[in-house]
């Protein structure tokens, strides 16, 4: 009985390391309004964020969808080598 419970306490301390590990490189609505900025014009505080699909290829990548001003941008972060990202967002086509 002692081995089963040990074992169980093993395995949910190495569920929630990997759950928190996973949760760690989620880009926050901030963030994505900071990186989207440049490309939206419009001042990070007033860009409103959805659609965060986390990026399968490292730390802090992913897409999202940026508002401002009545009109939507596609965003996109990728990592373009050490330390560095590349984020670029086009408006939606009408």
């Amino acid at each position: 009985m002692l081995f089963l419970s040990s074992r169980l306490i093993i395995l949910t301390t190495f569920m929630v390391f990997i759950v928190s590990c996973a949760s760690m490189f989620k880009l926050s609505d901030s963030n994505m309004q900071e990186f989207s900025a440049g490309d939206v014009g419009c001042p990070p505080p007033e860009i409103k964020i959805s659609k965060y699909v986390p990026g399968n290829t490292g730390s802090y990548t992913g897409t999202w969808i940026a508002e401002c001003e009545g009109k939507m941008y596609f965003c996109s972060r990728t990592t373009a080598g050490k330390g560095t990202a590349d984020v670029k967002c086009k408006e939606k086509k009408k």
